[in-house]
């Protein structure tokens, strides 16, 4: 458990927290307000926490450090919300705007992604990286599926999470940096197509 103590002749307040390594770790939260200090060091050893568990991306690392003093201020915690929660959740919002058949391609899309996500689809959103939209992408072109399909496909996956950055779930889009198909050439499966 993460607490906080003030050194002598310091203004700052410093978390005490176990490190990645499951070593204790002192470091200045520099908040002079104890209340704020907690919440810093809550979350350093939140993120901690997360880097144990492998469950820590770089981008996610970062957003959460660039964070911690505006939520010290605020008093908030970050939503934890498991990926399966929030695609399931996206989807039905989908469903009751779009047509029946739309509903149905889009829900196809995400059981697949979920699918290649295993065990890994009740843990946070935030632990989702590109490797596992490639992951996704590959086991559909392992399917020998067209290229719009497959570019339709992890534009649905993409479009999901784009609503969760949108809704201050995750710091980026995993997705963005996956490279398509070309929609027009031959593609052959397994193969990545050549950069432009």
């Amino acid at each position: 458990m993460a607490s906080v103590n003030q050194r002598p002749k310091s203004p700052h307040w410093h978390a005490s927290y176990l490190g990645p390594d499951g070593r204790r770790i002192l470091r200045s939260t520099k908040q002079e307000r104890r209340q704020a200090a907690v919440t810093v060091a809550m979350e350093f050893e939140r993120a901690s926490k997360l880097a144990r568990r492998g469950d820590l991306t770089e981008a996610q690392a970062r957003e959460v450090l660039r964070d911690i003093v505006k939520r010290a201020d605020m008093g908030e915690t970050l939503p934890r919300v498991a990926s399966k929660s929030h695609f399931d959740n996206w989807l039905e919002s989908k469903q009751t705007r779009k047509s029946k058949s739309t509903g149905e391609r889009y829900g196809m899309a995400v059981g697949e992604f979920l699918k290649t996500l295993g065990n890994r689809a009740s843990k946070p959103l935030t632990s989702l990286t590109a490797a596992d939209v490639e992951r996704f992408l590959n086991h559909r072109t392992a399917k020998q599926l067209s290229p719009a399909t497959l570019i339709l496909d992890v534009k649905i996956i993409g479009g999901a999470l784009n609503a969760a950055r949108r809704q201050g779930l995750i710091p980026t889009n995993p997705a963005e940096t996956v490279e398509l198909p070309e929609a027009g050439g031959a593609w052959n499966a397994g193969r990545s197509p050549q950069p432009n």
